[in-house]
């Protein structure tokens, strides 16, 4: 884990990779620490929307070349409204 603003957790991956999480605050998890796939890394908090943010180089970038095919048709049948909009 390494830098936390606010109500955002963003967790550091290979190379010049990193994704950021808002909404949710850490639970059982210390900054610096590595974390494993898949393991929890905080608790929703109720006052707002969990968002997700990919970054390159820490510029944000289109998060759906990086989530699994299955999970892009869960996002698409879930938001159709605005999933046409996404990364454009």
């Amino acid at each position: 884990m390494n830098g936390i603003s606010g109500s955002s957790v963003t967790i550091i991956h290979s190379g010049d990779l990193a994704t950021r999480v808002y909404g949710i605050q850490l639970v059982n998890v210390q900054i610096k620490e590595p974390v494993l796939k898949g393991s929890p890394i905080g608790t929703y908090i109720t006052t707002g929307q969990v968002a997700f943010q990919v970054l390159f180089n820490g510029i944000p970038v289109c998060p759906l070349s990086y989530v699994s095919s299955s999970f892009r048709s869960v996002l698409a049948s879930s938001f159709a409204s605005s999933f046409s909009q996404l990364c454009q």
